[in-house]
This record gives structure tokens, sequence and C-alpha cells, in this order.
């Protein structure tokens, strides 16, 4: 199966944008958001499958099932991990139309796009040996995981139509 990152070629290190976050949070520590360039991005939205945001499609959203797998952490230091029926919406987003809000977030950058906050998950960031932190943007991102509607009808309404190859389940 061809990948819709596959189909669009986007992105490039080469002219990365970086955007310097002024701290805020006590630790003075430079913290950076590397972005990729790139004409336009592919935005995951993991969304629950029993909720509204699971059952909403849209033709500039391509959907796909998906297991949605989560590790948390005990008191005593263990790790665990749960899983949840889901549902993916990728979006083919113009990067024009995405702002980069200045926050310090700590591999959760947040985006405004069409007037909606939108939270990145970068799956970690990097430490620079205790100078600083950077996260880094791709041309290709996921987000945390939705029930409602909003984020997915502001990407919706932004989106690119999906290339052809691209099709639904």
């Amino acid at each position: 199966m061809v990948g819709l990152a596959d189909i669009l070629g986007i992105g490039t290190l080469e002219g990365k944008r970086i955007v310097d976050v002024p701290c805020t949070d006590g630790r003075d520590r430079p913290y950076t958001i590397v972005i990729q360039n790139a004409a336009q991005r592919l935005i995951v939205v993991p969304a629950y499958a029993d909720s509204a945001a699971g059952r909403w499609r849209h033709e500039r959203a391509m959907t796909q099932p998906k297991a949605l797998e989560f590790k948390h952490s005990t008191p005593d230091g263990g790790k665990y991990w749960t899983r949840d029926e889901g549902v993916e919406h990728a979006f083919v987003i113009p990067d024009e139309v995405i702002q980069i809000i200045p926050e310090v977030t700590y591999s959760y950058p947040r985006l405004e796009i069409h007037g909606v906050t939108i939270t990145a998950s970068t799956s970690g960031g990097t430490s620079r040996d205790g100078k600083g932190w950077s996260d880094f943007i791709g041309a290709a991102f996921g987000t945390l995981v939705v029930r409602e509607l909003e984020w997915l009808e502001a990407l919706a309404s932004v989106a690119l139509p999906l290339p052809e190859g691209a099709c639904q389940p």
C-alpha cells in the first residue's frame, strides 16, 4: 500500500525554519521548534472509534481504522500499555495556513489552523545536553487523540483535495 506521504513526496530539511521560544517555565534554558521545509503538510489526527470524531468522514480526509495504543506509568516507575479501537484522519494542509504558537510545550507544539489551536505530538523532542530542548515538526506529523469535531472541521476547511491514489477504505 502506498502512503499519502509517498504520493505527496513532501518535505526537505534544506532551508528549515527555527522558532526560538522565550522560556517561561522557570528553567531558563533555550527552547526551539525546528520546522521542516515543506509546501504542504500531512497531518494525521487519531480519534476514538466510538466518538463523534471517530464516526466523522469528509471528502478531503483519508480515514482508516487504527488501533490506538497508549503507554502508562505506574507510581513505582513501571509501565504498561492499553489499546482502544480508533481511526486516523489524514489531511494535506498548505503550509501557509499553519501558524506556530510560540510557547514552551515540550514535545507538544501548538499550532493555529483556521482559527483553531491544534496540539501536535512530536513523539518526544531532543535535549541538547541539558542546554535546551528542541521539538521537530516534519512534513508529516500527528496530533493528540480527539473525540470532538472542532479540529477535524478546521483541518477539512483548509485541506487540499486528496491526490489520486489516496482512496478511502
